[in-house]
């Protein structure tokens, strides 16, 4: 792939992990996480 600014991999990281942060309590409200 193509090399990627430091600027940019960081702002990615952000968005993915607020995905990750929402879909996890999405699911904490569905009842789909039990652990």
């Amino acid at each position: 792939m193509a090399e990627i600014p430091r600027t940019d991999t960081k702002t990615e990281n952000i968005a993915v992990n607020r995905i990750l942060k929402t879909v996890k309590a999405i699911k904490e409200m569905t009842g789909y996480a039990k652990a």
